[in-house]
């Protein structure tokens, strides 16, 4: 949930859109990273299915979890 599906020129390391794995912002070992097994399939199917699924592709970009709320003081 929240992240692209599969073959739709993904990055395989976070599953969002934007840039390659190899270019993956998100730090090593950070729990958005997917684990090998998932970063294969990923990579398997974008060979094989990639080029005609990629035409579809709903842009997912980063998205981080914040706290959001009031300051102290605000009313």
């Amino acid at each position: 949930p929240g992240t692209a599906a599969v073959c739709l020129g993904e990055c395989y390391k976070c599953r969002t859109h934007g840039h390659t794995s190899h270019d993956c912002p998100i730090p090593p070992r950070d729990r958005m990273h997917l684990d090998l097994r998932e970063t294969a399939w990923r990579a398997m199917c974008n060979q094989v299915l990639g080029p005609i699924n990629r035409a579809m592709a709903t842009d997912i970009r980063l998205v981080i979890e914040d706290e959001q709320g009031k300051e102290d003081g605000s009313p």
